[in-house]
């Protein structure tokens, strides 16, 4: 069997230092930052104190994408050494959707695999064995 090309890349999570750790990052890898949004810039209201948090960060460190973003206030239970998601595109629509509910069998589901508010689909799940999974696709529902 062949498998389904895919790149897996880390996704980190920080708890309001995550423009700091991405650029220091960035510096130490000699990459670039790519992608720098905060919440303030999502649809809808946005509590204060989050509005300044990243939403979403990219750095690109050759063929690798080191992405991060920092957690919202209201989200509990955060734990640094527990931050580390895989994040993946494993093909078109229908390979995305397959893809997360065998992640999602025996495990638990963060956020279901639906389309966005920028268009593309993203899920989140953590396996069975307690890894953290994201599963994203373009938008284009192929």
């Amino acid at each position: 069997m062949i498998g389904i090309p895919v790149i897996i890349h880390p996704y980190l999570y920080f708890d309001g230092d995550c423009e700091a750790a991405i650029r220091f990052y960035a510096e130490v890898f000699s990459g670039d930052v790519a992608a720098l949004s905060r919440y303030a810039e999502q649809p809808g209201d946005v509590p204060g104190e989050d509005a300044e948090r990243i939403m979403h960060a990219t750095v690109n460190l050759g063929d690798t994408a080191l992405m991060a973003s920092d957690v919202p206030t209201s989200m509990t239970g955060f734990e640094a050494g527990d931050n580390v998601h895989l994040s993946t595109s494993p093909g078109d629509l229908a390979t995305c959707e397959r893809v997360f509910a065998s992640l999602a069998d025996g495990g638990i589901v963060g956020m279901p695999f639906e389309q966005q508010f920028w268009g593309a689909w993203m899920g989140n799940v953590t396996d069975r064995f307690g890894v953290h999974w994201m599963i994203s696709h373009a938008g284009d529902p192929d």
